[in-house]
């Protein structure tokens, strides 16, 4: 009775590990069933979405791969920094939608200016009017036949003839002027024609102070050049030009660019007229922001002009240093005069700096034709790495975006600072000319009516507030 209850007990147990199969079997057969049938059901909607999802994990490994090829480039770039002669040097720095000269700058019109500032040097004739016709024909060549020559200006340095010391070019087409300043001759005339201690003299149109009419310190010698040589009759044929030769171009989007260029002295007095041209603007009635006027300024081989608060001052006057190029032969001893320790120079603007091999400075490679013979190949390989920099910047930007990364880069700070550097300079561009303006009306050089007086008088305040918060937020971003 014993034997035949375990019999029973196994063949029970047999049984439901058969049914236990039997059961698995068909579990499987139905859901692999349903399975097809739901591959057969599934809608083209679903289809795409289930595509898109494998397609959006494929893109996502590819953006991360590709961002972290970019990371390692800009770790390059970013070791770069401090090479002067690489486009990836702070000085080189392109801010976030930023449009200055050195953005609009092209190494084929370093070339142009090079060659203006070589071309006025016409050592041909002794007569003045000699060397004007010479400089007529040379203006006929293709790469000049655009700009017409509006005018010549003259001075007298210290000799008994006249000596030509600047042209004015005018293309109508795209609404640009030129002035370009002659420096002088030789070395022996340079030294002896400047003095480095600081103006302070007269200076009663107040062409050297800062466009809101506070002074700078500026070098004697060039003030002088610029006051006495210079001042009374460029203002002549300055305004002679805005009240009866310009018009505003029907096309709305073409400012008037005023580029001014010059070699050696001829650099400093550009860079003391950029910074005049305001308050000659303002006189002939032109108030102005950087939408209808751009100031811009490249010089070759130019001494110091300011010293470092006045340079400063300057920079922001003309709404940032990449507005003011200064193309420095490293051979060349006069962009090193006057001495920064010893007289207080000082450099502005952007430095483009062109590679010399030799020990010692030598008064040779301050030649023009130096300067024209390789300016623009340095510019061109500068800008490319500039422009590559913001390049890398922007992308990794863009992926990070992609991937919803927010972790913060090295740069990031350091981009949104320069970006609101550039506000703020451009801020207090607008603040000084703003300034100008009113202190101009209230010193009865010009009347204005009381709507218009109103309405610089509520900018100045508005100027004021948006610097404090623009200067607000560069300190937190400092922290």
């Amino acid at each position: 009775m014993l034997f035949l209850s375990l019999d029973w007990v196994k063949l029970m147990l047999n049984l439901l590990r058969f049914s236990c199969f039997v059961f698995a079997v068909c579990l499987l057969f139905v859901l692999a069933c349903s399975s097809e049938e739901n591959n057969k059901n599934l809608t083209p909607k679903n289809r795409v979405n289930s595509e898109q999802y494998s397609n959006f994990n494929e893109t996502k490994s590819k953006a991360k791969k590709e961002l972290a090829a970019y990371k390692s480039e800009y770790s390059k770039i970013d070791s770069l920094i401090n090479d002067k002669y690489s486009g990836f040097n702070n000085h080189y720095r392109i801010s976030k939608g930023e449009n200055s000269f050195f953005t609009r700058l092209d190494y084929k019109q370093v070339q142009f200016y090079a060659d203006l500032s070589d071309l006025i040097y016409v050592k041909k004739y002794k007569e003045f009017d000699d060397v004007v016709r010479e400089l007529e024909l040379k203006l006929k060549d293709d790469n000049y036949k655009e700009y017409e020559l509006l005018s010549t200006l003259e001075r007298n340095f210290g000799k008994n003839s006249k000596e030509l010391s600047a042209i004015f070019l005018y293309n109508e087409s795209i609404n640009h002027l030129i002035v370009v300043f002659k420096g002088t001759v030789t070395m022996a005339d340079w030294l002896k024609n400047i003095s480095f201690k600081n103006y302070s003299g007269l200076d009663p149109s107040e062409s050297l102070k800062a466009i809101d009419g506070s002074s700078l310190n500026i070098h004697e010698g060039f003030a002088r050049a610029y006051i006495e040589g210079l001042s009374s009759a460029f203002l002549y044929k300055f305004d002679d030009f805005f009240i009866n030769r310009y018009t505003v171009p029907a096309d709305s989007t073409l400012p008037l660019r005023i580029t001014t260029t010059g070699h050696s002295l001829g650099g400093a007095l550009a860079l003391i007229l950029a910074n005049d041209l305001p308050r000659l603007l303002i006189g002939v009635g032109k108030f102005f922001d950087d939408s209808q006027v751009l100031i811009e300024t490249i010089t070759f081989g130019a001494p110091r002009v300011y010293d470092a608060q006045s340079s400063r001052i300057v920079e922001q006057a003309l709404a940032g240093a990449h507005n003011i190029i200064r193309i420095v032969n490293e051979g060349d001893p006069v962009p090193d005069m006057p001495s920064k320790t010893l007289l207080g120079g000082a450099d502005i603007g952007t430095p483009i700096y062109i590679p010399y091999s030799g020990f010692v400075k030598n008064p040779l490679q301050h030649m023009m034709g130096k300067y024209a013979k390789e300016s623009a190949h340095v510019f061109k390989k500068i800008k490319q790495d500039a422009l590559k920099a913001r390049e890398v910047k922007d992308k990794i930007i863009e992926l990070k975006a992609e991937l919803g990364d927010k972790s913060e880069n090295l740069f990031d700070k350091v981009d949104e600072r320069e970006k609101l550097k550039m506000l703020l300079d451009k801020n207090k561009s607008r603040l000084m000319l703003t300034r100008r303006v009113l202190k101009m009306v209230r010193d009865e050089h010009f009347h204005l009516p009381l709507s218009d007086l109103k309405e610089f008088e509520r900018e100045e305040k508005l100027l004021i507030e948006n610097n404090k918060k623009l200067l607000s937020e560069l300190g937190r971003l400092s922290n």
